[in-house]
Order: structure tokens, then sequence, then C-alpha cells
């Protein structure tokens, strides 16, 4: 997936900074596939491409027609810092020895809403190009979105087909090489990431923080991601709810180590029977 907002640089004090939005990234659209399904548009509206719009005081959001969610922060009234983008369902396929096979692909949607603006709930459920089916439940409350799903894999059996939702947070600064660290807090004095991750190998989960300027050390698996900084008094939260076996996986991006650079978070879930009372949901709270 592909950031669509735009920037300017700016010289100072030998540092330059890379500001990844502008004003107008309120008006940052999700770009849509050139091939695949759609989903109806909304009509009569300003949001090209869109499918559902949701606005809260906090944040506006805009669902394109294959289901990729671009989410604006607003603080006191005005749109701040880089959209936070979120891909439409990903798959994988692994086959009975863990090895990853052609990624399957959306081939139709079989259930869907009609377009809408301010919705409560969306469910969405389509089939793909290996015969599996899939099923997407996105709530709005408040300033929460919550995105639940479902997979059921082809009844030939012996392939694992995960489902997967990635939620990219932009770069915020670029610095070149010789600015100290001292001169780089000072752009971003009070910026941090808080998670609580495990390993591979850890038993639970320990919670962590890290400065915008620290590396950053990513464990596999997180419960949940708050991320403050780049939105004025604004923070953006993701979390898992409910007893399923989805999980959230922070990473880095592009071999960068900090989070100014920009990070990915995506969230998982394995393949499961339509089991509606334990699945795993994902949270995302602009706070």
């Amino acid at each position: 997936m592909r950031l669509c907002s735009t920037g300017w640089n700016i010289v100072f004090g030998g540092v330059v900074l890379l500001a990844v939005w502008r004003a107008e990234s309120a008006a940052a659209k999700p770009q849509a596939a050139e091939t695949g399904p759609l989903l109806p548009a909304l009509t009569n509206s300003p949001e090209a491409n869109a499918f559902a719009v949701y606005t809260h005081e906090n944040f506006k959001l805009v669902m394109d027609r294959q289901l990729r969610l671009t989410i604006s922060p607003k603080d006191k009234g005005a749109y701040k810092g880089p959209v936070i983008q979120v891909s439409e369902p990903q798959f994988a396929l692994f086959d009975t020895r863990g090895q990853d096979e052609d990624e399957p692909t959306i081939t139709e949607f079989t259930e869907l809403p009609p377009a809408k603006k301010q919705p409560d709930e969306l469910n969405v459920e389509g089939k793909l190009s290996n015969n599996a089916r899939f099923g997407v439940k996105y709530k709005f409350s408040g300033a929460s979105i919550q995105i639940s799903c479902w997979i059921r894999s082809a009844p030939a059996g012996g392939h694992a087909t995960p489902i997967q939702f990635e939620t990219e947070f932009a770069s915020t600064h670029h610095f070149a090489p010789n600015i100290e660290i001292a001169d780089r807090k000072k752009q971003m004095e009070g910026w941090y990431l808080k998670t609580s991750e495990k390993g591979i190998k850890d038993k639970s989960f320990k919670k962590c923080t890290y400065n915008y300027w620290d590396q950053l050390k990513f464990k596999r698996e997180a419960q949940f991601l708050e991320n403050f900084g780049p939105w004025g008094a604004r923070k953006i939260v993701l979390r898992t709810s409910g007893s399923g076996e989805g999980f959230l996986h922070p990473y880095k991006r592009g071999g960068q180590s900090y989070a100014y650079a920009g990070f990915n978070c995506y969230f998982q879930v394995p393949t499961v029977p339509k089991k509606k009372s334990t699945a795993t949901t994902l949270v995302i709270t602009v706070e």
C-alpha cells in the first residue's frame, strides 16, 4: 500500500525536515487499484472513490471501494499531522509444511451493504481466488473503529489462509546523517510510542516505551500500540479485543529504526471457522 500524502522540505539550521503532510491532508483519499472487484460508490460526495465516510470531532475516516481506510486526525477543529492508512483485507497462503505460495486475491464481494455516510456498522463478505470465503465487520462508535473478521479455507484443505490488515504510520522527519540526537529531539520533544510486546520465547507481555528518536526494537507480538506526537493533542491507539487468536505485530519499515522514519503494524487472524463468539477485534481509537 502506498501513502498518497504529499509534502515539502524545510531547511533550518542544517536540519532537513521532511513534512509528509500539509493542510490539504484532510482531503487525502485512498487510491483504488486498477483491478479487482469494487464496492458501490457514494453519490453526491466530495470524496471521490469513497464507499463510506465517518466523521467525528477527533478525525475523519474515508473508506474506499476496496475497503482501504484513510484516517485524518483533527485537533481543535483542524486536521493535524499525516493521515493513517489501513489496508484492505490481505491474505497469505501456506501449504501443509508452512511454505509460502501465491497470495490469493479477492475475486468478488458476495454480500455487501450500500455505500453510506456515518455508518454504525458495515458487513462485507467475499470470495478469494482459491475459493476461500471471508467476512469483515467494521463498527464505528464515537472515536473508535472496530474491525473483526473471519475466514474459511477452501474445502480442499491442506492450506492455511490468514487474513491481515496493515496500519501504516508515515514518516514525519528526515535528518541529514550529521545531525546529532539532541538536535533531532528538539523537533519532536514529548513524542512517543507505548506498546505491550512479547517475543517468540517470551511467556508474558512487557510494556515498552520508545521516544520518537529512540531505536525501535519491536518484538513479534503486541497487545496494544499507542502513538502520540504528530497530531497535536491526539494519540492513536491500536489494541486487540476478544478471545480469538488474532494479534498485532509492529515492525520497522525500509531498514529504518526510528519512529519518525515511519513504521507499520499489522493485525492478523489465522484461518478459523465463522465463530463470532471467539473472534478477535482490532480497535483503532483516535483519542
